[in-house]
């Protein structure tokens, strides 16, 4: 996961500053990482408390697998809306600039 965030970061943090007025970019920037710093530390908990105690391995293994599961899952289809999508937003966006 370390990778895919640290690829990704820096082109969605440009395309939030991008996406507003000039002025506003620092309000952008910060919201951005808010969300991104509050996304990271409920995902983390949402996974520690789906995954259960370790206490109990063969149970905190199998919780495991499940958000494994779950969060792959989650990744098909956000993929899958991107692609469904990114083509009109880059149609729009062609036309503003055009």
């Amino acid at each position: 996961m370390g990778l895919g965030v640290g690829l990704l970061t820096p082109a969605v943090v440009a395309a939030a500053i991008a996406a507003v007025p000039t002025e506003r970019s620092g309000p952008a920037s910060a919201v951005n990482n808010t969300a991104r710093q509050t996304g990271g530390a409920m995902g983390t908990a949402v996974a520690g408390a789906i995954a259960g105690p370790p206490t109990a391995p063969s149970r905190f293994l199998h919780g495991l697998h499940t958000v494994a599961l779950g969060s792959a899952s989650l990744y098909a289809v956000t993929a899958a809306f991107a692609l469904a999508l990114l083509p009109g937003a880059l149609r729009a966006g062609r036309r503003r600039a055009g």
